[in-house]
């Protein structure tokens, strides 16, 4: 693995020729074999400084020079000027600083390179872990290569409007939900005898009830605290593939976007010379293999890669409540499924989707004594505090609810 791979652009005029997402897998592997460590090879998007002087980009970026990619020898043809419509005159804070630039007021007209903005996230989220992983870097400089390449060549990614990217996600969730072959799933996780079998027929049940609206909320709780205007923004503007490129600011750890998954979501190891699936890349195993998605999070690339791993993620954290859920009732078969569980409505699927994304093993425990609860919502199930004092369910869960309410008010009828 040599150094050389990762030499940054010298000029302008030298096309972008750093690592790329295959090139950083490749390297990986071979650092794996090798164990020769990454932290050693240098790095470098390849970009080149160029003074952009609009007086109202300049305000935002004050004293400092702007790096502008190169790519097929042309600079990026970006910062360019948006007119904002509904968000101008709210104020961009938290998360949503980053999307836009800069922290403020938002005008109603906003000079932004989503570029520029994408490269500036993985290089806080490096400055935010005082992290020296160049591993996490390479990547994250990897992903910001991909977008250039694909806003400069094409218009890809960017959907027309909010209610044809609810249809796609729905349409995605139903195509691969449908594709799960349940003897497989049976294989995978044990649901044995009569009470196995109702089990899964519930499990299917709930995976078939996840669609656009829950899809979207459940990637709002995650990276979009602005709500559905900053949502359809970026999704107009900066299109799909800008989201799926988004880090997760707070960990070291290579995660990013829409739903911000790590390894621990979906992985893959080998163990006596055999692969060890976990999460979900365990449930990706019941789908044919022309359906499965990547089998880790560096693979993922497409709107289907990453809404499977949410749906295949959650497939895996039912499987295993459902079955904890039957060993405390062994023997009822259909007879024991309470009504709340097979009618569980699409905001309170979302709430579950989002505590098992959070804390899985508590989410568990939630939905456990919510079946076996009375009138209470699940939220009255998912404790404030989490292990070792950190921050619980509730919070979180809240909000996935709150969004997915919002989405239903923007969006009514889907």
């Amino acid at each position: 693995m040599s150094a050389e791979r990762f030499r940054p652009a010298s000029s302008p005029q030298e096309e972008l020729s750093g690592i790329t997402r295959r090139g950083f897998l490749e390297s990986a592997k071979e650092a794996a074999k090798s164990v020769t460590a990454i932290g050693a090879i240098g790095t470098g998007l390849g970009a080149a400084a160029y003074e952009y002087t609009k007086p109202r980009f300049v305000e935002y970026y004050p004293g400092r020079k702007l790096e502008l990619f190169a790519h097929h020898g042309e600079p990026m043809r970006e910062p360019r000027l948006y007119r904002m419509g509904t968000l101008a005159d709210r104020r961009a804070t938290g998360l949503t600083h980053y999307y836009f630039g800069h922290e403020g007021e938002i005008r109603a007209q906003e000079p932004l390179s989503f570029k520029l903005n994408l490269h500036e996230m993985w290089d806080e989220k490096t400055k935010l872990n005082r992290s020296e992983s160049a591993e996490t870097r390479q990547f994250g400089d990897a992903l910001v290569k991909e977008y250039a390449a694909l806003r400069d060549n094409a218009q890809e990614g960017l959907e027309p409007d909010f209610e044809s990217y609810l249809g796609k996600m729905t349409n995605l969730a139903r195509e691969l939900v449908e594709s799960i072959e349940p003897t497989r799933l049976h294989e995978l996780y044990g649901f044995e005898g009569a009470d196995g079998a109702w089990d899964l027929k519930m499990l299917l049940h709930l995976a078939s009830r996840i669609n656009g609206n829950v899809l979207a909320a459940y990637s709002m709780t995650e990276i979009m605290p602005g709500g559905v205007d900053v949502y359809r923004f970026l999704l107009e503007n900066a299109g799909t593939e800008f989201l799926l490129r988004i880090p997760s600011l707070y960990d070291a750890l290579v995660s990013f976007g829409m739903f911000q998954f790590t390894k621990f979501a979906l992985d893959v190891q080998e163990r006596h010379g055999k692969p060890q699936y976990r999460y979900a890349a365990l449930a990706n195993q019941a789908l044919p293999e022309d359906k499965r998605i990547p089998d880790t999070v560096e693979e993922l690339m497409t709107l289907r890669d990453h809404a499977g791993a949410a749906i295949l993620y959650n497939v895996h954290n039912l499987a295993v409540a459902l079955r904890s859920l039957r060993r405390r009732h062994p023997g009822k078969a259909g007879d024991y499924y309470p009504q709340k569980i097979s009618e569980m409505d699409e905001r309170t699927l979302t709430q579950l989707l989002a505590a098992n994304h959070t804390l899985p093993t508590t989410a568990h425990g939630a939905l456990i004594g919510w079946a076996e609860g009375g009138e209470r919502p699940f939220i009255s199930y998912c404790p404030a505090k989490g292990p070792h004092g950190r921050e619980g369910l509730y919070t979180y869960v809240s909000e996935s609810g709150k969004h997915f309410d919002e989405i239903a008010r923007a969006v009514p009828g889907t």
